[in-house]
Order: structure tokens, then sequence, then C-alpha cells
């Protein structure tokens, strides 16, 4: 099976399910930053499956994650910046002074 990118929308679940018999994906990356759509990536990844957070959620926002499902399926969630190169070269960048 090859990856799929999948865009959020109705049928979202239905779509990831279709593709992978019904399991679910092994990974699922979240890059909007929406706790919304951070719960639909944890009802999107299998039992067992990865979800990364990649997505910056405003300040003050919660996201609802169940410990118990986190637990009982063994997903896993990530969460992930820019590049460590890019971290650098910014900080680089931010501290020349005129």
């Amino acid at each position: 099976m090859r990856p799929e990118a999948l865009q959020s929308g109705d049928g979202l679940l239905d779509r990831i399910r279709a593709l992978t018999e019904g399991r679910g994906a092994d990974h699922v990356i979240e890059a909007v930053g929406l706790p919304a759509l951070q719960e639909l990536a944890l009802a999107a990844a299998r039992p067992g499956g990865t979800i990364t957070l990649a997505g910056l959620s405003a300040m003050g926002t919660a996201t609802n994650l169940p410990g118990a499902v986190l637990v009982r399926q063994e997903k896993t969630v990530k969460g992930a910046t820019m590049a460590p190169s890019t971290r650098r070269a910014t900080s680089r960048c931010s501290s020349i002074s005129t």
C-alpha cells in the first residue's frame, strides 16, 4: 500500500478506513493546530499507530486526547516543530545586530 495524503472533510474517517481495510492509519500527521483536527487524528490512527502534532495550537486551547484510549490502544502521540537546522538558522538571524 502506498502512502496517501488526505485533507480533512466530511467522511474522512470512512475514507481512511476504506484505504486501510478498516484498521486505521499507521501514522497520522496533523499540521494545522486545531484541537478538533488533533482529536480527529487520534481517531484516524490504528491501534498501535502514531499521531504527530505539527500544527501550533493557540495558547489556551485544549485538545481532548483521552489517556484511556492512548493506553488501551497503545497509540503514540508526538509533537514536532521546525527542523533543528531551521531553528539554528533562525536563531542566528535573530541575533544579528545592526
